[in-house]
């Protein structure tokens, strides 16, 4: 795994950080709402997990990508199977593309009502077995904290001429040549949601 040994290396570790964390949160309603392969937004948000679990790999215009070398070789299968499904399947869909079990992603499926019309039409996407998806799961949260770790020691041995004040939030701002840490003014939160 490389160190973090300037700025933009750090937003480039944040940001994956901030994906990695994404992607859990993607993880955990899959979980908290019982998905199955059934259910059509199982597909949508294992879709998503893989989407925000790819994106530091894949490289971007100006601070390039997380190399493959952080993942740990146990869970290299899991990494590549969650890649494979970004790359083929949800973010960019390849009509020869595998799904699973040697199934097209071109392949659909369709539900009839009880009075055998046509109701539902969906890909044949589905998301991995507990066993699996509890691997992918677990590979995330490891490399958000070799990701995290990086970032820590980074900012452990660079100066940030600000005291830290208890339960208080700060901005984080990097440039190409600098990282400086502001404190924000917080305001009471309030949404337009309800």
């Amino acid at each position: 795994m490389g160190k973090i040994t300037n700025p933009k290396e750090l937003t480039l570790y944040w940001h994956a950080h901030t994906a990695f964390r994404q992607a859990l949160s993607m993880a955990e309603l899959m979980v908290g709402l019982g998905l199955h392969d059934r259910d059509p937004r199982s597909a949508m948000l294992f879709g998503s997990l893989c989407g925000y679990y790819g994106r530091p790999f894949k490289k971007s215009r100006d601070l390039g990508r997380l190399h493959d070398g952080i993942i740990p070789l146990l869970y290299k299968p899991y990494h590549e199977h969650m890649l494979h499904m970004r790359d083929k399947i949800f973010l960019h869909t390849d009509s020869d593309a595998e799904v699973s079990d040697g199934r097209k992603v071109n392949e659909l499926k369709f539900h009839t009502d009880d009075n055998g019309k046509l109701d539902t039409v969906e890909s044949k996407i589905t998301i991995p077995d507990n066993k699996t998806f509890n691997q992918m799961v677990r590979l995330i949260k490891v490399v958000s904290a070799l990701v995290q770790a990086e970032i820590n020691s980074y900012l452990a041995v660079i100066k940030l001429d600000v005291e830290l004040e208890p339960c208080s939030v700060y901005s984080l701002k990097i440039s190409d040549d600098e990282v400086t840490l502001e404190k924000e003014e917080i305001s009471e939160i309030t949404s337009e949601w309800g």
